[in-house]
């Protein structure tokens, strides 16, 4: 009985741990002023949307298309911040996250999709060197959404010359 009070206990202890978007506290990137929207930003969402990664010893479950919805709130609020016109009714930039691990002692890399109204997907890839698994997956990530605010083709959608 004992054994396996305490096999259970070491279960509980060494089990999966749940990982959400808010666990990185991610704010959106800066830019100098931005011309051009309206535009939407949507979030993509891929099956199986759960899904999980190990750091530091630690198994944690999460759900990628929660990731997506906060790589579009990070994009979303950059945009926003920038001056351009983003709300209900816009052209859509739909961005979702495909892949999101912790290499061990870092970097942690966000894999991430992105499709200007009815394009084709186009991949793209974040990724931020520190052992400290939220630091990395946070600066990650707030990379992902400078880069594709940054990218060429966002400014093309949006109508920057």
């Amino acid at each position: 009985m004992r054994l396996s009070i305490a096999i259970g206990s070491a279960v509980a202890l060494l089990g999966c741990t749940t990982l959400t978007p808010a666990s990185f506290r991610a704010k959106p990137p800066e830019f100098d002023p931005i011309q051009g929207g309206p535009v939407v930003v949507l979030a993509g969402y891929t099956e199986p949307e759960a899904w999980r990664f190990n750091a530091n010893g630690i198994t944690f479950d999460y759900n990628r298309n929660a990731f997506s919805e906060d790589l579009a709130r990070l994009v979303s609020g950059a945009l926003s911040g920038a001056g351009v016109a983003v709300g209900e009714g816009g052209d859509p930039i739909t961005v979702r996250v495909v892949y999101l691990d912790f290499m061990f002692q870092g970097p942690c890399i966000v894999d991430y999709a992105v499709k200007y109204g009815e394009s084709a997907w186009a991949g793209g890839q974040a990724r931020y060197e520190s052992s400290n698994f939220a630091t990395a997956c946070r600066e990650a990530l707030e990379l992902a959404a400078h880069d594709i605010v940054a990218d060429p083709r966002t400014q093309l959608h949006l109508g920057e010359d």
